[in-house]
């Protein structure tokens, strides 16, 4: 309570606020986030206003070396990503004047470093309208259609720095080098991603695809290069999300109840990257069976998204990132997004006590033993089988 009473003493100066209380509202369920601490909390005015509801976000200090290691520096990424990404983006659209914004994500109203912890309070975009879908239900046409335009959004700033301020972007991403595979050693691939891969094939083959189960077989046994890829400089292209499910997605709706703004929130995995690898994982962990059906066509219409947005800069996407350099991309990239989506449907549809406590105990689980084991078959039968005819 300490840091929140810290926090609670500087907004109340700076608001004119002179009584009020602190109250905790609740915290994150088990297993919704191992690489920090979520604390959902207000500041109410005593003079019955009505309260401020803020999130904090404390980095986890786990006992584990390597799980240790991997945490800071992700809490170091999303650190640099709030004090200085952001920012950085918001006064390049303001020197553009261009009708982007920033408003796909939670405003961050206070810091703190420490030697071995890092805090953040941000904005707590449910009292905004924003609700957190269900994780374990797939997205229609609409949902993912929303998702696509906001990732469009949030890459085009990136190819728009690039363009029109090299320099400036050059820096400011020259530090975000890939945070995923500092996780190599705690997500060891061989024994958490190759029998989760093995289980799932075995159940292609029961359904009567070993045709394509053979397919499979390069990933299979290539598992760790596959899930830990090293992507091609050329391709290092925007600021990446990093960790494009369904979990780090608020919705809003409109009066009529239609999905009508998306906001993206934990950026500890955000790196230079490919937008391919945000749309990859999204794409094949979150959509139904008609989005996996037309992956291509959803991946066309991001671009247009894309080429829409960069017009407010006044200029051609084909010139920085053409359907056919996505097409190409997603060729290269796609496999990785398809185990690790494999690996995200599995935690989606876990219930709270199939999760443990901390991320070193999280390792391969057989899907047999899951509660929800028939709705996990379908979706990754799904998602085998439209990738598997299209891809391989």
């Amino acid at each position: 309570m300490e840091e929140l009473s810290e926090f609670a003493g500087k907004f109340s100066s700076e608001n004119n606020i002179k009584n009020y209380d602190i109250n905790i509202e609740g915290a994150v369920a088990k297993g919704e986030n191992y690489l920090g601490e979520v604390v959902f909390f207000n500041i109410t005015p005593k003079d019955s206003s009505k309260p401020f509801h803020f999130i904090r976000k404390k980095s986890k200090c786990p006992k584990d070396t390597k799980e240790k290691a991997a945490i800071r520096i992700a809490s170091q990424r999303e650190f640099y990503v709030y004090q200085t990404v952001f920012p950085e983006m918001k006064d390049f659209l303001k020197r553009h004047k261009t009708n982007s914004t920033m408003n796909i994500l939670p405003e961050v109203y206070w810091v703190q470093e420490e030697e071995n912890q890092r805090m953040m309070i941000l904005e707590n975009m449910k009292y905004s309208g924003y609700r957190m879908l269900d994780k374990k239900l797939q997205m229609n046409h609409e949902k993912v259609t929303l998702v696509l335009e906001t990732y469009a959004k949030f890459h085009s700033i990136s190819f728009a720095m690039k363009e029109l301020e090299p320099e400036k972007f050059k820096r400011l991403t020259s530090s975000m080098d890939d945070v995923w595979c500092h996780f190599k050693s705690v997500f060891d691939a061989e024994n958490y991603f190759g029998p989760l891969l093995r289980d799932v094939l075995k159940k292609l083959r029961e359904n009567g695809r070993t045709d394509l189960a053979l397919k499979y077989k390069p990933i299979e046994d290539d598992v760790e290069n596959v899930v830990y890829i090293d992507v091609d400089p050329e391709d290092r292209m925007v600021v990446c999300h990093g960790d494009s499910w369904n979990n780090n997605m608020l919705f809003k709706n409109d009066e009529e109840g239609n999905p009508q703004s998306v906001c993206l929130i934990d950026f500890q995995i955000s790196s230079l990257s490919t937008p391919v690898l945000d749309l990859c994982q999204f794409l094949l962990s979150a959509g139904d069976k008609e989005v996996l059906n037309n992956v291509e066509d959803y991946l066309k219409l991001y671009h247009q998204f894309l080429s829409d947005t960069l017009k407010n800069y006044e200029i051609d996407v084909s010139n920085l990132f053409s359907l056919e350099k996505l097409m190409n991309q997603w060729k290269k990239y796609a496999n990785t997004g398809l185990v690790i989506a494999i690996s995200t449907i599995q935690v989606s549809l876990s219930e709270g006590e199939e999760m443990p406590e901390d991320m070193n105990l999280l390792t391969y689980t057989d899907s047999s033993e899951m509660k929800n084991c028939d709705l996990f078959d379908r979706r990754v039968l799904d998602l085998l089988i439209s990738f598997g005819e299209k891809y391989l």
